[in-house]
């Protein structure tokens, strides 16, 4: 999407679907990756205070 948005950015119409679409996929990716790491954290957290009480 990012090539596709500079390749065509000299045209009549400029490729601001293009533009959005590749903006939101770097957004998702970071997001997703931030919050995987965010519950992995609270997963391990509640592991371990499981142990704890056994």
């Amino acid at each position: 999407m990012v090539y596709d948005a500079i390749t065509k950015w000299n045209d009549a119409e400029k490729p601001w679907l293009s533009v959005v679409l590749a903006g939101l996929a770097f957004f998702t990716f970071f997001f997703r990756t931030r919050f995987a790491k965010k519950f992995e954290d609270r997963k391990n957290q509640y592991n371990q205070g499981n142990q704890n009480n056994t």
